[in-house]
């Protein structure tokens, strides 16, 4: 993962529709077993007036 890099949704799990687009990686750091990544949100939280939530679709 390089900073810079788009994080989106996966749909995987069926609780987010996958492609939404969640933030922007700003800096990660590789450990022996995993990644930790510092994510930029998309929107600015504080700027939310409404919000919509989605329900979880059944196939």
């Amino acid at each position: 993962m390089s900073p810079g890099t788009r994080v989106f949704t996966t749909g995987l799990g069926g609780l987010f529709p996958p492609n939404i687009l969640v933030g922007t990686i700003e800096s990660s750091d590789q450990g022996p077993l995993d990644t930790e990544a510092l994510v930029r949100p998309s929107v600015d939280f504080t700027d939310l007036s409404t919000v919509f939530l989605l329900p979880p679709v059944n196939p």
